[in-house]
């Protein structure tokens, strides 16, 4: 069996239904109802898709923010001036909005990670430009300006406050380790923001499991599995106390084990 299928069946899993992040989306997952676009966001089944369905979500509620704070700012510069007045609109935007959900790359900061580099200059610094032609479909029609926010922005994305994932910075060129402490889970996500592989621990077989300096427990074992050392990465699971002695004994690294497995293989 394979080493991942393995710890996925013998892990104590926390119900996707009992987490904070499954409350979150169903909280707002109505959203994905009125901005159809998403709707394929609406049903998840599993702790990946639940990551990914909420960084949309955030996307979305912080759009919704800025979108009312121009639409008030804009109708009160009109009564007030008879027209958009628009470095008093920016400078307003620019002093009081303080948003919950962003991550910054190459110096800029990115709050709306469904639109382009240029789109999120706008809602970040610009955003009285909303009221001008063409970006004034923004506020209500912005199907046409979605972009796939894994696949541009990746890392970047996965490494913010849109997600729960734990960093633990280590990697190849192609992929990096991240962690999901409510679901204790390793993900490991390749540069087109996609799961490569996901890695249960702290299964069944550890009655009491350790979850002192974790962090630094995974990253050590992790640096085997990214050197494709399959009999040190799992040495260093049991060794780490991630994975139970019962679930070592099976994956004994002798066995004609499959090791990488992706998600989509």
């Amino acid at each position: 069996m394979n080493l991942f299928t393995l710890l996925s069946k013998k892990a104590k899993r926390l119900r996707l239904s009992r987490s904070k992040e499954y409350h979150f989306f169903l909280k707002y997952r109505y959203l994905f109802v009125k901005y159809k676009s998403f709707i394929t966001y609406f049903n998840i089944y599993d702790e990946f898709a639940l990551t990914q369905a909420n960084i949309i979500l955030r996307g979305l509620i912080n759009k919704q923010i800025i979108d009312k704070f121009l639409h008030k700012a804009g109708e009160q510069s009109i009564q007030k001036h008879g027209r958009i007045k628009h470095h008093d609109i920016r400078d307003q935007f620019l002093a009081s909005i303080k948003l919950a959900y962003f991550f910054n790359s190459q110096e800029t900061t990115y709050y709306i990670p469904f639109f382009n580099k240029a789109m999120n200059w706008i809602y970040a610094y610009e955003p009285d430009k909303v009221f001008d032609y063409p970006y004034n479909r923004l506020m209500d029609d912005f199907s046409t300006s979605i972009i796939d926010p894994f696949e541009n922005y990746h890392h970047d994305l996965y490494h913010s406050n849109f997600t729960n994932l734990v960093p633990l910075h280590v990697g190849d060129a192609t992929s990096k380790g991240y962690y999901h402490p409510d679901f204790q889970t390793i993900f490991i996500i390749n540069n087109q923001g996609r799961l490569d592989v996901k890695i249960h621990l702290f299964d069944r077989g550890l009655k009491r499991p350790n979850l002192h300096h974790c962090e630094e427990r995974m990253r050590r074992a992790l640096t085997y599995f990214f050197a494709n050392d399959r009999q040190q990465f799992i040495d260093s699971l049991f060794k780490e106390g991630l994975i139970s002695e019962r679930v070592y004994k099976r994956v004994n690294p002798k066995l004609t084990t499959s090791f990488i497995k992706r998600e989509y293989e």
